[in-house]
């Protein structure tokens, strides 16, 4: 096989040999002709072309001029009168050709062909990567194979920089590698910012990932901070790494596309996959710091930001190429960043050039590669299959970079070119699901024709409330025919209104049309610019705009106290009727500035357009126990802003109390971390108690534990069983059961034997459809009875009998109201079930569960074990993962239901604690927990949260457990009010991903219960103590207050405060103590760290002296300042500090212009620089910034300061181009200029550049503007794409004698083909190997051409096809086998194929070979 695809690979590049570059020719002379003729020919044919060159052509020149054999030339031997001529100059050699070819002394003439080694790599797995294959790498690298100079920044989850296919083609930072080996090491550590970029020892690239208040896993990886290390812990960033530039050649693994090259790793992505905008916008400004030239995104969302907009254009303004992945969800509708018009889109195809069924389509789809099942890299040495738009946008990040070691084209000129030499697919010319086509590498480096088409305004996601629209534009492309502009309505418009039908002329920034908006509706619409080229095929850039007069209304979905981790925040949620960035305004009472943070969930400040928002105040600003002033904003895409007030006044919330933890007992024991049973169980004859876990390391076995009294010991396990929902003896015959449920068993197991542990199954349904709650006596009638699910919305009760058979009681079924129709059916999922007694205020027995539109439904249980409806209270919150508990928490008699809801859109939870009084809903607690778990579920891994009433302390009342991952928190209802009694938190996320289930019972047998909490990588188990103990201090701040002084403050939990310090965690010693809630530690030494504990003295409790406090870890260093800034155009300024800064902005109101007006985006541009934007770009004047309320990487204040800065006007310059040009005849073509020409810089014929050779003959003008040129040789549809650029030629004086412009604009693409295949023709015919370049051509044909090639005797030997609207194409005389044919007559069958793949047209022709 490996062979076979060898041999292949050979026979495609031979085929392209004769478009390489050649040396000289050779010529041969007749038999009849003398040496002395020979001599005197050749001296007059040098003479000639010499004579006829300009100084400047024949300056440098060195003529060789021999015969291919000396020996043979002075015997007269017919082989030595072929000569081998070379003026080291392509122009002087083609000349010297025509001269000898005009002879009749001469036989022929030929090209020296250079003939190349096959370029096919050695690497053990290339065969497997097919889209070498299909984008014609293999051809391609024969033109070129990349270059080191063409940086290519890759934006992921980081690279695995040890891969031994990848390390070589890694970019090394030479300035920071400091003992100059090529990696990353502890000897190029030196704190030093040595190359001044504003990152220190960045030898490899950079890691931007600070997941800022998110808190830290030991086994989540790194993502905390920025750092120089970006190693990639997911895989993502390393499989997309190998597609552009595994190591070629080298007898292992892979080969990358561009074989010859240097990538940048940038990770912005945490060990999840998950990132934020703010850290992937940074990634984007550091590669452009770095001077990459392509940057590869595969990542992207359906919600965009003004911070990446912003920082996208800002790339693009510095002429890097932005390639981003077009998304996965099989959606027409945007997403970003590829939807952004600077960004290059990519869908992806499958190896049959069919469309991959995730590929997302639309508007802005640019083109398609490669993206289901490429073969790449992955982590630690390995290689894998990746599919996805993430894969084939390295496909397309590779051909730029190929390209752009050609020349150094300008982005879009890449784009336009790899959309014009792409495969078409689907429609003819651009379309909705392929866009422009399959990538074509080869011809994107052969024909590399660059361009310009783009919507200038409106740009994607425009928005107006005006009543006019300027519509401008710039065309200009080689194979530029006609355009047409339209518009329709919605995002991707079935019907267009055309508002230009036939344009015919290019331009630059051109104001082509002037919308009326005024009887247009609000809503989004589509601009649609349509290029047909003269090759037959299309393209279409596009953008959506929304008309938008009014403000946006805002919905307040949740203002309350929020926990996350043992911080009270307040959390925000607002819902709005369009697209709009919005904001909570919030200041402490008393204060009189407000701040303002965007509602943006965990990314802080990206400001997202979206409907839904969600955010809290930073943890780094907000306390305990203080009350705020809060009012909302948001700010819809017209830039409009509407307020949400309380009813004209603030909103007033405050944050809860901080949890001070109660002194609590570390107990002996302790089990390996899982998943635990509830409480303890006494297995019938056995006399110690038993615990039941599924621990982390074997989740599928059930592991039995005895208690000994002082130790856990293991008696027995059962496979394929999970903790159990419910233990007893279901069929009341003395032997122990229990219920499982193993996704998608349910099971009932029995002990075997009295005094046995030894289970034997007597029950099992593997439907899935029937899904246990748990089995419980819940009519009291001694008989147990088995609740289960029996659909989404039944629950069914079944009696267990004797023989382990369920009989059906009762069926109940979800009576609450259906608010969101078929989408979640109230549906009870797989549900937390509770049975309580007097909870609705009823004297009954009541079964409560929620529902997944969070409808909390209660049932009452009657004396038969039937269910009755009763009543259902609506929450609104959405989600299958609600849980419930019951029990008196507030010590009243009555029992109180707990529900821990979740928000499925939104990462918070809902505790609500209730009960029914006087027929109505009695709140007794409410409190909202940021969940952080949402963003690890890309991981597979899913953590679990559990709520649970139990007896802690010697009290009337039950306490309240709540575990959300990381935390587990305590809650004690307590002089009246709920209050946070113990907070733990877990930073393994494993853990807590099988750890749920909250252990609470009485092991010891010492009447108080003991409970069990995650720890590391075990369970503990704790109980609280009869004895009071002071609570340890909570620090609440602490900081770097100058070079040698610290500032620490805490809320303290006594009298007095005991201040230990040291140089280390480990070594502190006590230092001070006060009856301060604060200190100040002065005479320290600059840039070091010390490290503070702090201890509370009550002396009215039993245990007077408090537990230490966790480390806090001070820098000391000197204060960091402004120190410069540095503006950038008129849209960007770049803030500089003397020192590291916090990378996240916790306040939007830190920047602002003394008029008032806030940057529309802000972000950290390196360790010690801000990067501000403005949206619309600032006019020409003198501005004044003013910046407060900053603070330092350390934590520590940055004084604040305002400077001055100016912004100049931009001045534009005009552009001499192409505007049209037309094939008149074969060999004549028209060119027509936007400005009067200069006629002596067209007349001359070296000012036209043509490939493949051509020559000028004679040039002629019309009027002012418009060249004729009569080429030697035909170029309307030949089967060669042939094209013309034109250099040196200038407009007129009185047009102000502009040089034409480099790239677009320049060019003529010469694609034609035939309408019909009447004056099909075939050449050369007969072919000739001596005198041809290998190939045969098929011409003057449509585009949608397919050709059959048989020979005399009527066998098909061949099929071949035009696809590329060149007019023609080309067969390599080769068979199907792979065999070359050899000489004779051969027949060929043409059919042209309409859209439906019908034949219209059939044309039968012949012709010869002779080898």
């Amino acid at each position: 096989m490996k062979c076979s695809m060898i041999k292949k690979i050979w026979l495609i590049v031979l085929v392209y040999s004769g478009l390489f570059a050649q040396s000289g020719f050779f010529v041969k002379f007749r038999e009849n002709v003398s040496n002395v003729e020979i001599d005197k020919t050749n001296q007059k044919i040098v003479q000639k072309v010499l004579k006829e060159s300009s100084n400047t052509t024949n300056k440098g020149i060195s003529l060789k001029l021999k015969p291919l054999n000396q020996y043979y030339f002075e015997k007269g031997i017919e082989i030595g009168k072929i000569f081998f001529v070379d003026f080291n100059d392509t122009l002087l050699n083609n000349k010297a050709k025509e001269n000898y070819s005009d002879l009749t002394e001469i036989e022929y003439t030929q090209n020296n062909n250079i003939y190349k080694l096959d370029y096919v790599p050695n690497d053990e797995y290339v065969n497997k990567q097919w889209a070498l294959n299909t984008t014609k790498a293999f051809e391609a690298w024969d033109i070129t194979k990349g270059s080191k100079n063409v940086l290519i920044a890759i934006i992921d989850t980081g690279i695995d920089y040890l891969h031994p296919d990848l390390n070589k083609n890694l970019y090394v930072n030479e300035a920071e590698d400091l003992n100059k080996n090529g990696v990353l090491d502890s000897e190029d550590i030196n704190g030093i910012d040595d190359d001044n970029n504003g990152f220190t020892d960045d030898v490899i690239g950079w890691d931007f990932t600070d997941r800022v208040g998110f808190p830290f896993s030991s086994t989540g990886g790194d993502y905390i901070d920025w750092d120089n290390n970006p190693m990639d812990e997911y895989g993502h960033g390393t499989w997309v790494a190998g597609v552009i530039g595994a190591v070629s050649n080298n007898g292992e693994g892979i080969t990358g596309l561009v074989p010859n090259t240097s990538m940048l790793n940038i990770r912005a992505f945490d060990p999840t996959g998950n990132g934020e905008e703010d850290d992937a916008a940074a990634g984007i400004l550091y590669a452009v710091e770095m001077g990459a030239k392509v940057i590869n995104m595969s990542f992207g969302d359906v919600n965009f930001s003004l911070v990446l907009r912003d920082v996208i254009r800002f790339a693009y303004d510095n002429g890097v190429v932005l390639i981003a992945s077009a998304g996965n969800s099989s959606s027409n509708q945007p997403h970003y960043p590829s939807s952004y018009p600077e960004v290059i889109s990519c869908g992806a195809t499958d190896n049959n050039d069919y469309l991959a069924s995730f590929s997302n389509t639309g508007s802005t789809i640019d083109l398609v590669a490669p993206g289901v099942n490429l073969y790449t890299t992955d982590r630690n040495s390995g290689y894998r299959e990746f599919s996805g738009t993430s894969s084939s946008a390295p496909v397309v990040t590779s051909a730029a970079a190929l390209l752009l070691s050609l020349e150094n084209f300008n982005p879009e000129e890449i784009k336009q070119i790899l959309k014009s030499t792409a495969v078409d697919l689907g429609s003819s010319g651009w379309d909705e699901k392929f866009g422009a086509g399959r990538i074509d590498i080869l011809s994107a480096v052969s024909i590399k024709a660059p361009a310009i088409i783009k919507l200038n305004s409106p740009k994607q996601d425009f928005s107006t409330n005006s009543d006019t629209l300027v519509i401008n534009a710039s065309v200009l492309s080689g194979y530029f025919d006609r355009y047409e502009l339209q518009y329709g309505y919605g995002i991707n418009p079935s019907e267009w209104v055309t508002l230009i039908g036939n344009g015919k002329n290019q331009f630059v920034n051109r104001d082509l049309y002037k919308l009326d908006l005024k009887n247009l509706n609000d809503s989004v619409y589509c601009v649609k610019l349509k290029v047909y080229f003269k090759n037959g095929l299309t393209t279409e850039e596009r953008a959506n705009f929304y008309i938008i007069r009014n403000s946006a209304e805002i919905n307040l979905l949740a203002l309350a106290p929020a926990f996350y981790g043992d911080v009270s925040t307040i959390l925000g949620s607002l819902y709005t009727n369009e697209l709009c960035t919005a904001f909570m305004h919030y200041k402490r009472v008393g204060e009189s500035e407000f701040k303002v943070i965007s509602l943006d969930g965990f990314s802080t400040n990206n400001m997202f357009y979206k409907q839904l928002h969600y955010g809290f105040i930073p943890l780094d600003i907000t306390s305990s126990n203080e009350t705020y002033e809060i009012f909302f904003e948001a700010k819809n895409l017209a830039g409009n802003s509407s307020y949400l007030y309380n009813d004209g006044n603030y909103f007033v919330v405050k944050t809860d109390n901080q949890i001070i933890n109660e002194p609590k007992t570390v107990l002996s024991y302790s089990l390996p971390y899982g998943r635990l049973s509830d409480k303890s169980y006494i297995i019938n004859g056995i006399s110690n108690k038993t615990l039941f876990e599924n621990s982390y390391d074997n989740s599928s076995t059930l592991k039995i534990y005895s208690f000994d009294g002082n130790k856990f010991v293991k008696i027995d396990s059962i496979n394929n069983r999970q903790v159990p929902k419910s233990v007893g003896d279901f069929n009341n015959n003395g032997k122990t059961d229990f219920l499982s449920y193993f996704y998608p068993k349910a099971t009932i197991d029995e002990q075997k034997d009295l005094n046995s542990t030894k289970f034997s199954l007597k029950f099992v349904d593997s439907t899935a459809v029937f899904r246990p709650i748990f089995v419980e006596d819940i009519n009291n009638d001694q008989n147990y009875e088995l609740l289960a699910l029996t659909n989404d919305t039944t629950i069914s009760v079944f009696k267990v009998t004797s023989d382990f058979k369920l009989e059906l009681i009762d069926k109940a079924y979800n009576f609450s109201p259906n608010l969101y129709g078929n989408y979640y059916k109230n549906s009870f999922g797989s549900p937390s079930a509770v049975i309580s007694n007097g909870a609705s205020g009823e004297n009954a027995k009541e079964l409560w569960l929620i529902d997944s539109e969070g409808d909390i439904v209660c049932y009452y249980i009657n004396e038969n074990g039937q269910l009755q409806n009763g009543i259902s209270i609506t929450t609104g919150l959405l989600g299958l993962k609600n849980l419930l508990t019951a029990g008196d928490f507030d010590g009243d008699g009555q029992n109180d239901i707990a529900a821990l809801l979740e928000s499925e859109d939104t990462p918070f939870k809902l505790l609500l604690v209730f009960n029914i009084k006087n027929s109505k809903l009695n709140v007794i607690a409410e409190r909202f927990f940021i969940d952080p778990s949402i963003q690890f579920s890309s991981l597979g891994i899913k953590p679990k949260a559990n709520v649970k009433f139990a007896k802690l302390f010697d009290s009337n009342r039950k306490q309240l457990f709540v575990n959300t991952y990381p935390y587990s928190y305590i809650f004690d209802y307590r002089f009246n009010k709920t209050e946070g009694v113990l907070f733990n938190k877990n930073n393994d996320v494993k853990a807590n991903e099988y750890y749920y289930n909250t252990f609470v019972d009485d092991l010891n047998s010492n009447g108080i219960n003991e409970f069990s909490l995650p720890v590391d990588n075990k369970i503990v188990f704790y109980e609280f103590g009869s004895t009071t103990k002071t609570p340890s201090p909570v620090v609440q701040k602490g900081y770097s207050m100058s070079g040698s002084k610290a500032f620490i403050k805490w809320m303290p939990t006594g009298s007095k405060t005991y201040i230990y310090k040291g140089l280390s965690e480990d070594n502190i010693s006590l230092y001070d103590s006060t009856y301060y809630d604060f200190i100040i530690d002065s005479n320290l030494t600059t840039n070091n760290y010390y490290f503070y504990k702090l201890q509370s003295y009550n002396a009215n409790s039993t245990i007077k002296l408090s537990d230490l406090t966790e480390s806090i870890g001070i820098y000391i260093h000197d204060k960091i300042n402004y120190s410069g800034k540095k503006v950038i155009k008129g849209n960007s300024v770049e803030i500089e500090f003397n020192g590291k800064i916090n990378t996240a902005v916790l306040n939007l109101e830190s920047f602002k212009l003394s008029n008032g007006v806030r940057p529309s985006s802000i972000l950290a541009s390196s360790e010690k620089s801000y990067i501000i934007n403005f949206s619309p770009s600032l006019q020409k004047g003198n501005y004044t910034l003013i910046v407060n309320d900053l603070i330092d990487y350390y934590g520590s204040p940055i004084d604040n300061f305002s400077f001055d800065f100016n912004v100049d006007e931009i001045i534009t310059t005009e552009n001499f181009y192409i505007t049209e040009y037309n094939i008149l005849e074969p060999k004549v073509i028209s060119i027509s200029m936007n400005l009067d020409i200069d006629k002596s810089t067209f007349s001359k014929a070296e000012n036209y550049l043509i490939n493949p050779y051509n020559k000028v003959q004679k040039v002629d003008f019309i009027g002012n503007n418009t060249v004729v040129i009569y080429l030697n040789y035909p170029v309307k549809s030949t089967g060669v794409t042939h094209t013309i650029k034109l250099e040196n030629v200038k407009s007129s004086i009185e047009a102000g004698n502009i040089l034409i412009s480099e790239g677009a604009g320049s060019f003529l693409v010469l694609s034609t083909n035939a309408d019909n295949l009447s004056d099909m023709y075939v050449y050369p015919n007969p072919f000739s190997l001596s005198e041809s370049d290998g190939m045969v051509y098929f011409a003057n044909i449509p585009i949608k051409t397919d050709i059959i090639i048989f020979d005399i005797n009527g066998n098909r030997i061949a099929e071949i096809s035009e696809r590329d609207g060149n007019g023609g194409t080309t067969w390599n005389l080769t068979d199907l086998k792979g065999d070359k044919v050899g000489s004779g007559v051969y027949l060929y069958r043409a059919a042209v194929i309409d859209e439906g793949n019908k034949e219209i047209e059939v044309k039968l022709g012949k012709f010869a070979i002779t080898r």
